[in-house]
């Protein structure tokens, strides 16, 4: 998907720092699935982590959820969310005792004010 910009957190800088262009790589290969109307179905690991992150975040408009292992022995779990002035996926990492923002991709609607 093109016209994004990717936006690195500085919390997730132990993760990321010297690692940027690999780990985008993980969330380039990420398989999202869209939220039915029963909610996220996932495995119990990913599914928590990834109910906290909308939680604690705040995402709103959830329509998409991802999780990988490619950062094992982390989770990598990504949630998509719609807010008026574009879409927003944000991409965490659960280090087993808490969840670290990465970054996050935003695509701005056509015309809106970001």
């Amino acid at each position: 998907m093109a016209g994004f910009q990717r936006n690195w957190t500085e919390v997730g800088s132990e993760h990321t720092d010297d690692n940027r262009e690999l780990i985008g790589g993980f969330f380039d290969r990420m398989q999202w699935q869209d939220i039915g109307p029963g909610g996220i179905e996932a495995p119990m690991m990913p599914g928590e982590g990834i109910k906290g992150m909308i939680r604690e975040l705040r995402i709103p408009n959830v329509s998409a959820v991802a999780w990988s292992n490619d950062m094992a022995p982390y989770g990598l779990y990504g949630v998509e969310g719609n807010y008026t002035n574009g879409r927003a996926r944000v991409y965490a990492v659960d280090e087993g005792s808490r969840l670290v923002v990465l970054c996050s991709d935003f695509w701005p609607k056509e015309g809106a004010a970001c």
